[in-house]
């Protein structure tokens, strides 16, 4: 490969599908800043290419999907880049598009440049398009803001620049770009129009409603809750949301479980949407050309961005990839950005009644001090500075508001 060239080798860690869609929202936007061309690796063998998305914790089969009889279109595992019609950089997929040497991937030299610390941990500031993008580069009070305390990711200068660490992060509070060029590339990744038409075709059906997405598995062990879980839960979800209205709910529980008891007790409308789309869209299958998990869970987030409010569970990012959708919406219908709050159906903290006077009231974590970001005056207890852009989705940042918030 031509050297006179830059490239970003990018590993693309195997993950829940909107993880790995946050993470090529990163590598994207990194090799726009830096003018690169994208390569994008996984495990290591003879291709380095990147597998199949995991599609998260939900298994269709378990859930019934995959039974004999149901007019569904063909079972098949695609890459996370498969649910994308068009993407603002050329991508190529491990030794795909030229054969890059097997240095690229493992090796190291004067010519690479290895990144293998937890992405998490860090951020980047740009003020224009010429470098470099440190911190003295942008006004420094809302430099200072937005950084908080995290680490300042520098665009190397050598030809290959080999991003091999944990590269699992919200895309939105990582970048700080008043140059406009990664708002315009994330911006420009396209998900597929079948995906698009089908999540219209379902809204149309059900009409006005709430949505809720509710975490559990995993989540179980991951956020320190009670043994009264389901009930706390119930009680933020009611006190938040018109109980005589549809509530639509997506989850990677069984909907029979006694877990939704507490919530079917205090909402007469509700629709399970997996169960929805299994059972009572059949005929809409047939347009799609082929089905699996990370297809289901994008179609799902499509429709729940079309709530009238949602709710989801802290620290998913299914959950922040649908408030970033519903965001777009309001917005874009007349919404004012301070009224379009995030909403949750938790506050993290085991026994917590659900309402904490000044910080977390009615499935909303409540400003309570000042500053220029939304981060700065939220207080979210027993969370670090750096876990905050991966704990939850931020407003002024969902659509690279935080550019437009950072030039008035």
């Amino acid at each position: 490969m031509d050297l006179t060239d830059q490239y970003l080798v990018y590993k693309l860690r195997h993950s829940g599908t909107s993880n790995e869609r946050m993470s090529l929202e990163i590598a994207i936007g990194l090799a726009s800043l830096s003018e690169r061309k994208l390569i994008l690796y996984g495990k290591e063998g003879s291709s380095f290419g990147i597998r199949p998305s995991r599609g998260g914790r939900y298994k269709m089969e378990r859930h019934g999907w995959l039974e004999n009889g149901k007019n569904l279109p063909d079972y098949r595992p695609s890459l996370v880049t498969d649910l994308y019609e068009k993407l603002p950089r050329e991508i190529s997929i491990g030794s795909d598009g030229g054969s890059p040497p097997e240095s690229w991937f493992f090796g190291t030299g004067n010519q690479i440049n290895v990144f293998n610390h937890p992405i998490r941990d860090y951020c980047l500031c740009r003020q224009s398009t010429q470098l470099p993008n440190s911190l003295p580069s942008i006004a420094e009070d809302r430099g200072k803001s937005f950084v908080d305390g995290r680490l300042l990711l520098q665009l190397p200068s050598e030809p290959i620049w080999r991003m091999e660490g944990s590269n699992l992060s919200y895309y939105s509070r990582f970048f700080y770009d008043l140059s406009g060029t990664v708002p315009a590339a994330v911006q420009g990744m396209k998900l597929c129009a079948w995906m698009h038409s089908f999540a219209e075709s379902v809204v149309s059906r059900i009409g006005l409603f709430n949505g809720c997405h509710i975490r559990l598995t995993d989540f179980l062990q991951f956020l320190p809750q009670s043994s009264d879980y389901n009930k706390v839960i119930a009680d933020v979800i009611a006190e938040s949301l018109p109980r005589d209205q549809l509530l639509v709910i997506t989850t990677d529980e069984d909907p029979s479980s006694c877990f939704f008891d507490p919530l079917k007790q205090r909402f007469p409308k509700l629709l399970f949407l997996d169960e929805y789309l299994r059972s009572d869209c059949s005929e809409l299958w047939t347009s799609v050309p082929y089905l699996n998990e990370s297809v289901l869970a994008v179609i799902c987030q499509l429709i729940l961005e079309k709530s009238s409010i949602f709710m989801g569970t802290i620290g998913s990012t299914f959950t922040g990839l649908i408030h970033r959708g519903w965001l777009h919406r309001k917005l874009a219908d007349g919404a004012n950005l301070s009224d379009s709050h995030f909403r949750f159906t938790h506050c993290g903290i085991a026994g917590a009644a659900g309402s904490i006077p000044g910080y977390f009231e009615e499935g909303q974590f409540v400003e309570s001090q000042k500053g220029l970001f939304s981060w700065n005056r939220i207080s979210i207890k027993r969370v670090t500075k750096n876990q905050l852009g991966w704990y939850r989705e931020w407003p002024e940042c969902a659509l690279g508001l935080y550019y437009a918030h950072s030039r008035q």
